[in-house]
């Protein structure tokens, strides 16, 4: 005869009294919960996506890159009419192959050329697909443009070039389609819209105006998704640049994943019926230590699982006991640490007097030590321009004084309280002391 193991059991309700008992050591064997007798737990049905063989898919932006991959998933789930979409046409380069690809695959596939914000050329292509293809009942928006530049440096002509294909192409595509019998329609949006993107400004408007639409059509009861993409590591526009992808990583914590991974999770996102889903796998902790919007009330049930290294608090602690010089020092050897990792440098080969544009260092790659130096230091260093000639030196001169002011600040606040002072002119004074401004902002 078996014997069951030791053990003693708790309802689910009682899940807490069954993890203080464990904490007290107060069992023998093990702990087991049980479901409450009364409790009815729906099993959910399976997700099922089904693409009709009788309907034509368009997809924007699907000659290459993601789009293309959107475009050889559908064939794959029996997708067997097929328009794509891009500013090139035929001379895409690799057209010729991917296509054959897909004809192989059993799909009627059809290229066209033309800029989906253009109204009366999309309108034309639109005609076109009527008129020889079956009903369009599918449209999968990928077009885009990015242009990675910081705000002081996006003018009309850089905001145009992003938000035109994406914005514009969708609106042009949402007012065009409207008497099509579309069940699916598919926006590419990006995951930067939750959590921002340095440099990327213009294009997390794009993605965010995007998800507007996508709204508006869900409660017009129009079909409606916008994905709000994580980065991908094998297609697209990351793909082809992977020391961008690299710095992404960096930047936001974002761990790059394959395409079919991320297709994979569209017919569960499609069956959840919300207008707008973000899909993507990021390293929260690490992204918390770069991302200050992490620690806001919308992100309150992420479980970070992180806090200070004992490295960073030794630093800290070190930065409060040394004498002025000695921190100058210790700062430099930290901001030429990040500065190196940055710019794939050794720390030990850069001229600490020596501009850092010099050595490389292009506006993102500064956000980026300035994250990071602001993560490591737990202070607010504001944004030097390096046309001013900034190196490891003059940095760690910054850092230097906002940490002597915060110190002096801390001192003025703890003598106040120490005293019962706790009216608004000695806290309007520690705030001044605690966040000076310099002549050169």
């Amino acid at each position: 005869m078996i014997r069951p193991l030791a053990h003693c059991t708790f309802r689910y309700s009682e899940f807490g009294e069954a993890f203080r008992l464990m904490q007290a050591s107060g069992h023998i064997g093990k702990l087991v919960l049980v479901p409450d007798r009364d409790d009815v737990f729906p099993v959910r049905a399976p997700t099922n996506f089904a693409v009709r063989a009788d309907a034509t898919y368009l997809i924007t932006g699907g000659i290459e890159g993601f789009g293309f991959e959107a475009a050889r998933w559908l064939v794959a789930q029996g997708a067997r009419a097929i328009a794509l979409l891009g500013r090139r046409g035929w001379e895409t380069p690799g057209c010729e192959m991917r296509i054959g690809e897909l004809t192989a695959a059993g799909a009627d596939v059809r290229v066209y050329r033309s800029d989906v914000a253009d109204r009366a050329l999309l309108a034309m292509v639109l005609a076109e697909i009527r008129a020889g293809q079956p009903p369009l009942r599918g449209v999968v928006h990928a077009a885009a443009a990015i242009d990675d530049r910081l705000a002081a440096e996006i003018g009309p002509a850089e905001v145009d070039y992003v938000l035109r294909p994406k914005l514009a192409g969708a609106i042009a595509l949402d007012a065009l389609t409207r008497d099509d019998p579309i069940e699916l329609f598919l926006l590419f949006s990006s995951a930067t819209t939750l959590l921002g993107a340095p440099g990327q400004g213009a294009y997390v408007a794009a993605n965010r105006a995007l998800e507007a639409l996508a709204r508006r059509r869900h409660a017009e009861g129009r079909p409606a998704l916008a994905v709000g993409w994580g980065p991908i590591k094998d297609a697209g526009y990351l793909a082809q640049r992977p020391a961008m992808r690299e710095a992404l990583a960096r930047r936001l914590g974002a761990v790059p994943i394959p395409a079919s991974q991320a297709l994979a999770a569209l017919p569960a996102m499609l069956a959840s019926g919300l207008p707008v889903v973000s899909f993507a796998a990021a390293n929260w902790g690490e992204a918390r230590r770069i991302l200050p919007v992490l620690g806001t009330p919308l992100f309150s049930e992420i479980d970070y699982n992180h806090r200070a290294s004992a490295t960073d608090e030794q630093l800290t602690e070190s930065l409060r006991s040394l004498d002025p010089e000695a921190v100058q020092t210790l700062l430099q050897k930290v901001v030429a640490e990040e500065a190196g990792r940055v710019l794939r440098l050794p720390p030990g080969d850069l001229d600490r007097t020596r501009p850092l544009s010099e050595l490389g260092m292009d506006s993102l790659m500064a956000v980026e030590l300035r994250l990071a130096l602001e993560s490591r230091l737990q202070i607010d260093l504001p944004l030097v321009s390096l046309v001013e000639g900034t190196s490891v030196a003059s940095i760690a001169v910054r850092l230097g004084n906002g940490l002597a002011a915060r110190t002096e600040g801390a001192e003025i606040e703890t003598l106040a309280a120490r005293h019962g002072v706790v009216n608004e002119a000695v806290g309007a004074t520690a705030r001044t002391v605690v966040a000076p401004k310099t002549a050169a902002e």
